[in-house]
C-alpha cells in the first residue's frame, strides 16, 4: 500500500515538474540567437512568457510586456523592426477615439485595438471594428486622421 503511494506520489511530482515551464522564458516556439534575444530584453526589460517564431526575414516575439499583449518584430542581427501592442480603447490617445467615436465607423462595434510602432515612422493606431458580418482596421495618426480604412476578410 506504501509502495503505490509512493509511487503515485512521484508520478505526479514528476508530472508537475516536467509541465513547469520558465517563467521569462522562451515557452515554445524555437530559440532565437543570443544578439535577438538580448536585443529583445534590453528594449523590453519587463517582457515575460516570451514565444519566438521566424516569419519571412524576421524574428518575431510575441510576448506580455507591462501587462499587454505585445508582438515584436527583430531582423536576425537584432535590430528592432516594429512592435503592435494591444490596449483597451480608453487608453487610445483621445485624439484618435475623438476621431473614431465622431467618424462614420462610431456606430460600429470595436473588438481589438493596437498601437503599432515603427522604426523610423510615426506611431499609427490601429482599430479593429465590426458592424454585421464585415469587419474593418481603421488606422489613425496620433492627430487622430484616418488615414486607411481596410476590409479584412476572415479565412
Amino acid at each position: 500500500m506504501h509502495t503505490n503511494v509512493a509511487v503515485v506520489s512521484l508520478l505526479v511530482c514528476l508530472f508537475l515538474l516536467l509541465c513547469g515551464c520558465p517563467k521569462d522564458g522562451p515557452e515554445q516556439g524555437i530559440i532565437p540567437v543570443e544578439k535577438v534575444s538580448q536585443a529583445l530584453a534590453d528594449k523590453y526589460p519587463d517582457a515575460r512568457h516570451i514565444i519566438f517564431d521566424i516569419e519571412g526575414d524576421y524574428y518575431v516575439a510575441t510576448f506580455t510586456n507591462d501587462g499587454y499583449p505585445t508582438t515584436a518584430w527583430l531582423t536576425f542581427q537584432g535590430q528592432w523592426v516594429m512592435d503592435k501592442v494591444q490596449y483597451p480603447f480608453s487608453l487610445l490617445p483621445q485624439a484618435v477615439t475623438t476621431a473614431f467615436w465622431d467618424g462614420v465607423y462610431s456606430d460600429w462595434e470595436i473588438e481589438e485595438c493596437f498601437v503599432i510602432h515603427r522604426a523610423g515612422m510615426e506611431t499609427v493606431y490601429k482599430i479593429e471594428a465590426e458592424k454585421g458580418e464585415t469587419d474593418m482596421e481603421l488606422y489613425y495618426s496620433a492627430s487622430g486622421e484616418l488615414m486607411e480604412a481596410v476590409q479584412a476578410f476572415i479565412n
